[in-house]
């Protein structure tokens, strides 16, 4: 969660609090602030970017084609003769840098 405040320096008044859920699941937390917010007369707005279940296939495609580029070939390189512990270095780097691709790509989709 995070709050965004718009404060009034001179008078020292707040003029605007925003709080930000940042979950795909609604818990009873958020679902009391909802009700708190309404009895006090403030306003409850929902974000309608899609969810990160929305935008999997989307990403999985992107990650397929960025896989067509910089996934090692593990037969070609053994065909050329690089060692074994290279390759394995290549592949777990490989895998480091998709499951970024992964979460950069993610949060695109869900902004």
């Amino acid at each position: 969660m995070t709050a965004l405040f718009d404060r009034d320096q001179e008078k020292d008044v707040l003029r605007n609090a925003t709080l930000i859920w940042e979950s795909a699941k609604k818990s009873t937390l958020l679902e009391d602030l909802k009700a708190w917010a309404w009895e006090v007369g403030a306003k409850a707005v929902e974000d309608r970017s899609p969810s990160a279940e929305e935008v999997t296939d989307e990403v999985e495609q992107a990650l397929r084609y960025w896989d067509i580029v910089w996934k090692p070939n593990v037969d070609l390189l053994r065909a050329q003769g690089r060692p074994n512990t290279w390759i394995e270095a290549d592949v777990k780097r490989w895998k480091r840098q998709r499951q970024e691709r992964r979460r950069e790509l993610m949060g695109q989709a869900t902004d």
